[in-house]
């Protein structure tokens, strides 16, 4: 486990290892040194800063504030009925069926200004997935966009 996704930590270089059982931790003992000492101090001080009470709060409100973020969407989303759209149960990654649109969804980004990844790279052809860990008014903006797509 790491603070990497839920504090933005990801090139500090601290990730760090629950074992359960005298077996992990003896395959942990024979890996290489680089392996096991390959932490950064940053990455240590972000870290534990990340895991205080400070950290934990800011990830409530975090977590929180995407939550609005995810309703919001969905909420605009609403406006685009042949959009096919269920909001996700967690995260900011969500996926929208342009099945019914007749828009390609490689397409999206130039007739939108909205990137996103067409779901063909990801093995689901007709969909377009979005990262949207974003400001309300970007996520506003980016539903509004998608909805005059196919109106």
């Amino acid at each position: 486990m790491s603070a990497s996704k839920g504090w933005n930590l990801p090139g500090l270089a601290c990730a760090q290892l629950i074992m359960t059982s005298a077996e992990h931790r003896r395959r942990w003992s024979a890996s290489p040194f680089v392996v096991r000492h390959g932490t950064s101090p940053l990455g240590a001080v972000a870290a534990t800063a990340a895991y205080g009470m400070d950290g934990v709060a800011h990830l409530d409100a975090l977590v929180d504030y995407q939550q609005r973020g995810r309703d919001l969407f969905a909420a605009r989303m609403a406006g685009a009925p042949a959009i096919g759209y269920a909001a996700p149960a967690a995260t900011y990654i969500h996926w929208l069926d342009l099945r019914d649109t007749r828009v390609d969804p490689g397409q999206v980004a130039e007739r939108t200004g909205v990137i996103g990844t067409n779901g063909s790279a990801c093995g689901t052809a007709g969909f377009l997935r979005l990262t949207l860990a974003t400001s309300h008014a970007v996520i506003g903006d980016v539903a509004d966009r998608l909805v005059d797509l196919v109106d």
